[in-house]
């Protein structure tokens, strides 16, 4: 399902988004532009690692490395945006949150009845609203659909077909929300920007990953903790037996985005533009 479905109401043939990954010991930024028909590029894309001062809180050390990207994304990617797309603003910032903030949570929706029924995205959507449960202190970033299930077979395109039960899989994104709310407000400060999304890195990995091997069997309920895992470092899961779980290279997506820089290719920058790729075709 996730949250970017629903930020963008106009159908236009092209869109720049704002990229922003926190990881452990860094953090990057990038703009992305999506044109209709085309592969993403990437027009500017940093990285910066986190420089922490002697006694200094993990978190401020994140908060100070977002202040340093977001001068430079505004100094130098605004007019490189600028130049490409004849704005310098993008529409929507899209963030990464990784360890030690985020938590990756998996639930089945299981649905049944006597009678045949028209299987709709409202009829998920309401029972996925129902059933949501934030602990304390947490922030609900996304909750995204990562399987289908009608009439006991999987599906890519489930809505509209009549049913008698089905099941979906989600995966939800939880964040700390003392720390969530410090970058959305440092992120607004900068960019003076509404459109700000976050997902759990590990969630975005994974849907990221598959997006780019879409011909690798998926895996199955029993081995999506294992593969969430892979994929929270950067990996994908294979079956077999014993599983395979190889790592993923920056060279294996650069054909599935096209990165305009002179920088080298950021893997994690990358799987974020197939991403969104994936989740909102323009």
């Amino acid at each position: 399902m996730g949250l970017l479905k629903d930020i963008f109401r106009e159908k236009k043939k092209s869109r720049s988004i704002l990229l922003i990954d926190i990881a452990t010991d860094s953090v990057a930024g990038a703009y992305a532009l999506y044109e209709k028909g085309k592969i993403p590029v990437l027009v500017y894309a940093r990285r910066f690692p986190l420089e922490s001062r002697t006694g200094e809180p993990h978190d401020n050390a994140t908060l100070r490395a977002i202040g340093i990207l977001g001068n430079e994304l505004i100094r130098e990617g605004a007019p490189i945006l600028m130049r490409a797309t004849g704005s310098g603003n993008a529409e929507a910032i899209l963030v990464s949150v990784g360890a030690p903030w985020q938590e990756i949570k998996i639930r089945i929706e299981n649905f049944e009845r006597t009678n045949p029924f028209v299987f709709t995205k409202s009829i998920v959507a309401n029972a996925i609203e129902k059933t949501s449960v934030v602990p304390h202190g947490k922030f609900l970033a996304d909750e995204s659909i990562i399987g289908t299930i009608l009439n006991g077979y999987e599906t890519h395109d489930p809505y509209g077909k009549r049913v008698r039960r089905a099941s979906v899989t989600v995966l939800e994104s939880l964040i700390e929300k003392k720390i969530s709310d410090a970058i959305i407000s440092a992120l607004r400060g900068l960019f003076h920007m509404k459109n700000i999304l976050m997902i759990a890195s590990g969630s975005l990995r994974y849907q990221a990953i598959r997006f780019a091997f879409p011909h690798e069997r998926k895996p199955d309920i029993s081995s999506l903790n294992q593969a969430l895992e892979s994929a929270d470092s950067c990996k994908l899961w294979i079956p077999g037996h014993p599983p395979k779980i190889v790592p993923v290279l920056a060279s294996h997506i650069v054909s599935l985005v096209r990165q305009a820089t002179v920088t080298p290719p950021d893997l994690n920058l990358l799987l974020m533009a197939l991403y969104y790729q994936r989740l909102t075709p323009v």
